[in-house]
């Protein structure tokens, strides 16, 4: 069987639980509703999203929409009522539906334009002939609940599906009368899905594995069908949509057939088999012995050839997709659905993930990247990642080469989010890049500038842009360099991947190379390689009488590197705590402390540097005597600390008027003056002074006033 090509889009700003059933309109938006007064839009030419409030549906969910009239119309569950929106506007207007405890769940659109409402509870149809019109109201005369239907193409009739005992119902939408109601040869039979082909329409037989075939002029029922895996890949057959000539069937791991109690509002569970009465307990529990749910796939049936195939979504590296709703008009087909968050590794959680779209077409509407943004705030982006780990996310960072697996493990966690990973690719893959990279060297350097300029200026770019991110990256980091640069959020491998595309856009010679587990780019002028590592040192790397220096000359003399400041392995600690405030553990690059000292990716022995000395509040003594205080720091492997203390009486810790080294972690000081704020600043210093007595140490800052101690207020001071 050829199945259909599909085209899959996150949208990881819409976090959603299931969504219901939808429709498409003339532009393009794919409309579709969910829990609470929101409904989504997804352009299916641009991919592009958005949530749009209604404010109106107090809390119940959007469970059909359909484009009307210029309008949407919209089925509220459980409501006495439903809604109209006008998209133009953004005005929605209740319409009240006659009658007690109405319930409408679906709706379908007639050949002359109109719209029915199946109105379930008294078993009639609303027929609509405009949005804000009163509707036709069509009382069944048969036995039974109906609760949606579809238009047949052979006959131009409504069929609508009824159980126990099954049977069709058949409504003339041209006379507004209904015809006639049609026994099922399988009266346990309960229909959903169905496609049509030569006459017959095949329905689905929700929970039995089977499709039922009916003959429309004969009004006859054929042999079942057995559909392939049921009860192991799935236990119900859903809503179909008819696209190419094939039947498109949602599929889910619920295992029972199930029916509306009208009376009560409850759902009724019975045995697709026994008929007997099943438990909420034992209903919730799917095929594969976990709660049920739609599954990833949807089931194809040929009803041309009798061949049954399945369209799956592609394995998601976060969680579990979920195919929920199918939509065609014969020419283009969409699947909507979300993404299940892991909760342990492997399984579900009940999070609400990312809204998806499983389309026939490819948006090719969605835009490429004209040119870098230079607005970027590098700062704002760093605070924007600041304890963004929810407590539904993992604390931990696995990566089976290099990390070992815990047993306590629990969340969705990947190393960036796979729907921005994804778009982010997607709009990279449809941008010139050369003309992109371009634009930034046009920005950034003068015409005509010499080599060393130019690569001082393209490093310091670079550095400007990208953030080494403890927690995420780009999966595939060192690929597309437009991709890389948008995201901002850059390892080693992706930093030398943009910047040898910049520099050889701008004629400088360069080539990368791979140091201990790390790599570089070397540039080449001023008739030597030089070293160019523009997360580590941006414009200033490691230089000998203002001569930037070689890898090679580096790996000679290694230590040498450990002098100059790198800004990117001192991260502020929120960047990686959760909102909980634990850490985020695994392969990331925690506080100081963890990474090594530049030394050892030339080469050298492995040395890691102490933890950072995080400053406490000062003790008071006396009227002018305080201690002041730092938390202890560690060093990997062990080894020797002191501090270097130093006290500012300004901000920018220019003017000392206290410096000392100690290999206490608190010293007294008798303050000079009361009623001033005075800025502090220490640093932990190891024994590889020893390798390099100029070696770089971050410094924690604090700032404290000594006011009197009965004086009201905080002045960090205790």
């Amino acid at each position: 069987m050829n199945l259909p090509s599909m085209h899959l889009y996150r949208q990881p700003e819409i976090k959603t639980h299931r969504p219901y059933a939808f429709d498409v309109d003339a532009a393009g938006w794919l409309w579709e509703g969910q829990q609470g007064n929101l409904l989504y839009r997804h352009n299916v030419d641009t991919a592009e999203s958005a949530k749009v409030p209604l404010g109106i549906t107090r809390g119940r969910g959007a469970c059909d929409v359909k484009v009307f009239g210029g309008m949407l119309v919209i089925a509220v569950q459980d409501g006495a009522e439903y809604v109209v929106y006008d998209p133009a506007s953004a005005e929605a207007w209740p319409r009240p539906i006659p009658g007690e405890t109405p319930h409408i769940w679906y709706m379908s659109k007639l050949p002359d334009g109109r719209l029915v409402l199946y109105e379930r509870h008294h078993s009639r149809l609303l027929i609509l002939e405009e949005p804000l019109g009163e509707p036709r109201l069509v009382k069944c005369p048969y036995e039974g609940n109906i609760g949606g239907g579809f238009l047949g193409r052979s006959d131009g009739l409504l069929y609508m599906a009824v159980v126990d005992p099954a049977r069709l119902i058949r409504f003339d939408p041209r006379t507004n009368r209904f015809v006639d109601e049609l026994a099922c040869s399988r009266p346990e039979a309960s229909f959903t899905g169905r496609v049509e082909h030569s006459g017959t329409i095949y329905f689905a037989d929700s929970s039995m594995g089977r499709l039922l075939p009916f003959d429309i002029a004969g009004e006859s029922w054929g042999d079942p069908i057995a559909v392939p895996g049921h009860g192991e890949q799935f236990g119900f057959v859903g809503g179909s949509a008819e696209f190419g000539g094939l039947g498109i069937f949602a599929t889910s791991s619920y295992r029972y057939r199930s029916r509306l109690d009208m009376t009560t509002g409850n759902i009724i569970t019975v045995h697709p088999v026994t008929g007997e009465r099943v438990s909420p307990e034992e209903a919730g529990v799917g095929v594969d012995g976990r709660p049920h749910r739609f599954l990833g796939q949807q089931l194809v049936f040929d009803p041309a050839t009798h061949e049954f195939g399945f369209l799956a979504v592609p394995e998601q590296p976060d969680g579990l997709p979920l195919l929920c709703y199918n939509w065609s008009d014969g020419e283009r087909l969409y699947i909507t659905g979300h993404i299940i968050p892991f909760g342990v590794p492997g399984e579900p959680s009940r999070h609400p993930g990312d809204w998806i779209i499983f389309q026939s077409h490819a948006a090719e509407a969605e835009p490429g990247f004209d040119r870098y943004d230079f607005s970027f705030d590098k700062k704002a982006h760093i605070n924007a990642t600041r304890r963004r780990v929810t407590a539904a996310d993992s604390l931990y960072i696995p990566f089976s080469e290099c990390t070992p697996p815990i047993v306590n493990l629990e969340g969705s966690v990947v190393p960036y989010p796979a729907g921005v990973d994804q778009r982010l690719k997607r709009r990279a893959a449809r941008t010139d890049t050369q003309t992109y990279l371009q634009s930034i060297l046009d920005r950034i350097v003068r015409p005509g500038s010499p080599a060393g300029v130019v690569t001082a200026a393209i490093l310091r770019f670079v550095h400007e842009a990208t953030y080494y991110n403890p927690i995420d990256e780009l999966a595939d980091g060192d690929g597309n360099p437009v991709a890389l640069l948008e995201s901002h959020d850059i390892r080693c491998g992706g930093a030398a991947t943009v910047m040898t595309e910049l520099l050889t856009l701008a004629g400088v010679e360069c080539r990368r190379v791979g140091l201990h587990h790390h790599v570089v780019v070397e540039a080449h002028f001023d008739n030597a390689w030089r070293l160019c590592d523009a997360l580590f040192f941006g414009a200033n790397p490691p230089q000998r009488d203002g001569q930037w220096l070689s890898v090679a000359e580096l790996q000679a003399e290694p230590y040498f590197a450990d002098a100059w400041p790198q800004d990117c392995f001192v991260f502020a600690e929120e960047c990686v705590r959760s909102c909980d405030d634990y850490y985020i553990l695994g392969y990331n690059f925690g506080i100081w402390g963890w990474e090594p000292y530049y030394s050892y990716y030339l080469g050298a022995p492995l040395d890691a540097p102490p933890t950072l000395p995080h400053l406490l509040p000062p003790e008071r003594l006396d009227e002018n005597r305080i201690r002041l205080r730092w938390a202890e720091s560690l060093k990997r492997g062990g080894g020797k600390i002191e501090y270097a203390l130093g006290v500012y009486a300004d901000r920018a810790q220019q003017t000392p008027v206290l410096t000392a080294e100690t290999s206490e972690t608190s010293l007294v000081w008798k303050v000079p003056e009361a009623n001033r704020m005075y800025f502090i600043g220490v640093r932990a210093m190891d024994d590889h002074r020893e390798k390099n007595a100029d070696t770089w140490y971050p410094t924690v800052r604090g700032n404290f006033v000594l006011a009197p101690k009965d004086q009201y207020g905080w002045y960090n001071t205790f």
